[in-house]
């Protein structure tokens, strides 16, 4: 169990970059598509073990269970490497950052949550389109 310490698992927590911009230029049901699509990138590229969550506007959460901070950052650079080479025509083009935290001993889920947020929100002030690590 994580609790006890015998349990590794990593938290992504990954944003569109100025996905108001998608809106305001291309209209909301475009925006859509684009999450749309980026959800389905996403859902081809990572393990059927691993857990991928909207959890709200242009935010996802993907939960990587066995994997330590080294093998979750791999992963977010292997989905960031992706998601740059895409064309999705018709859509717009676009960009995601990526804020990724391992689970330490004693982290509830907020502290963790809001760790990976802290990487991601430290991802847009570096000037998006990067990946950093709580």
């Amino acid at each position: 169990m994580a609790s006890r310490g015998d349990y590794n698992f990593s938290l992504l927590v990954l944003d569109v970059d100025y996905f108001k911009q998608i809106n305001d230029h291309h209209g909301h049901q475009i925006g859509d598509q684009v999450l749309k699509f980026l959800a389905a990138q996403l859902e081809k590229q990572i393990r059927s073990t691993d857990m991928l969550f909207r959890i709200g506007g242009e935010e996802f959460v993907i939960i990587t269970p066995t994997q330590e901070s080294k093998q979750a950052y791999q992963l977010a650079k292997r989905l960031h490497s992706h998601i740059n080479t895409l064309e999705p025509n018709p859509l717009p083009k676009f960009t995601v950052s990526f804020g990724v935290a391992n689970y330490e001993i004693g982290d509830t889920s907020s502290l963790l949550f809001n760790r990976a947020d802290q990487a991601l929100y430290q991802a847009k002030a570096q000037g998006r389109d990067c990946i950093v690590i709580a």
